[in-house]
């Protein structure tokens, strides 16, 4: 929080008392342009975890865990003609004191995993669990769409619920299908994902009861559908090239080699 000149004069002579004396510094901040520029290696957390450790360099160039990528990617780059997407990260960040289980950035993560008897696309499932997850914690409420006179379809109303529900709340540019899913708050044609015929008709059942109220049945139909390892099991530290790294899309843990 000082200023400019005074901050890099401390940087500085920080940097030159580690050479001039071999000292060895922890940095903790949040300003990922001055961890770039002060430390040779780096640890990124995330709601307790380190997440992804390694030399910054490498970090900074190839990240190997979501979180680290989207941190990465929201660092601001001034360039007026660069065509710049960016990160690919949903919702807010969930309460530290009650965290969710298995990957604790599940619940945002662009990558999640589907099961092996997944037939549709990556996107899809990440839609249907998102889905899922707003379902079963209240999020989707049928009330919200009766229609300003109440005399909205129960058909009508299930599918504005499908198609918001399914919808991704990311930055415009990384949005899926038509264009009102790219409006913010928007909706996504369904028709326009890899949806597996039978993962389809659980959505749209689910969607059916919650515009009728009947959230025990949501609950019962969806309990046990879109379930991925990234919410059963916290991931072990893996080794992803000259990484290390808490997320199963990567390798194996170093202390089983």
């Amino acid at each position: 929080m000082l200023d400019a000149s005074i901050r890099a004069g401390v940087l500085n002579l920080m940097k030159e008392l580690r050479e001039e004396y071999g000292l060895t510094y922890v940095f903790i901040s949040h300003d990922l342009s001055l961890v770039r520029y002060m430390c040779d290696e780096t640890a990124i957390m995330y709601l307790g975890d380190v997440i992804e450790r390694g030399r910054t360099a490498d970090l900074v160039e190839d990240p190997k865990h979501p979180y680290t990528e989207a941190l990465f990617d929201a660092v601001p780059v001034v360039d007026r003609h660069g065509d710049r997407e960016r990160a690919d990260v949903t919702g807010e960040v969930p309460d530290p004191r009650d965290p969710p289980a298995g990957c604790k950035f599940h619940p945002r993560c662009a990558y999640l995993i589907p099961p092996d008897e997944w037939t549709g696309s990556q996107d899809a499932f990440r839609r249907a669990h998102r889905f899922k997850r707003r379902a079963l914690a209240g999020a989707i409420d049928g009330e919200e769409y009766d229609g300003d006179s109440g005399t909205t379809s129960r058909d009508e109303a299930a599918e504005t619920l499908l198609r918001r529900g399914l919808a991704l709340e990311v930055p415009r540019e990384r949005q899926h299908g038509s264009r009102a899913d790219v409006r913010s708050g928007g909706w996504i044609d369904v028709d326009t994902l890899e949806l597996p015929p039978e993962a389809e008709s659980i959505l749209r059942e689910a969607a059916r009861n919650l515009a009728d109220g009947e959230r025990e049945s949501v609950e019962r139909l969806l309990a046990d559908e879109f379930t991925t390892v990234c919410e059963r099991e916290h991931p072990a530290v893996r080794q992803a090239g000259d990484q290390e790294t808490r997320c199963h899309l990567h390798g194996t843990s170093p202390e089983s080699d």
